[in-house]
């Protein structure tokens, strides 16, 4: 009976081993996007997965909360944006998505103690067209 019970006890310590790491894994290195779609304007484009939507602010900026590093939050948003056409205008890069007419013109992430977040402000049209550098 003592056998039994260690071999229960390394096999149960050992899957959570492996879940744990699992779990880091998924939140330190870019493990691709989902799909959000906005409400009020109708405009879709892909954020970082295990992420969730917060609120929408002034029509044109979606807020989200994640349990993902700053990092890998930051390269997977980077990482979509080098899929839109880049635009630059006033010395800043925007980033035109023609399929859906929207611009990204900026996301910020901030890092909290728990959960860290991130705004992504996108407007409807490209932006600054009349403008280009």
């Amino acid at each position: 009976m003592k056998k039994r019970n260690k071999i229960i006890l390394i096999f149960s310590v050992g899957i959570i081993i492996c879940y744990m790491i699992f779990l880091l894994w998924q939140l330190f290195i870019p493990v691709g996007t989902q799909k959000f779609k906005s409400e009020i304007t109708n405009i879709s484009f892909n954020v970082p997965s295990k992420s969730f939507f917060k609120e929408e602010c002034c029509m044109f900026a979606a807020n989200f909360t994640s349990l993902r590093s700053v990092k890998s939050l930051r390269k997977e948003i980077e990482n979509e944006l080098k899929k839109y056409e880049k635009i630059r205008c006033n010395n800043k890069i925007y980033y035109y998505d023609i399929t859906q007419d929207f611009t990204i013109t900026e996301y910020h992430i901030s890092k909290g103690l728990i959960f860290n977040n991130f705004t992504i402000v996108y407007d409807k049209g490209k932006y600054c067209e009349n403008n280009v550098d």
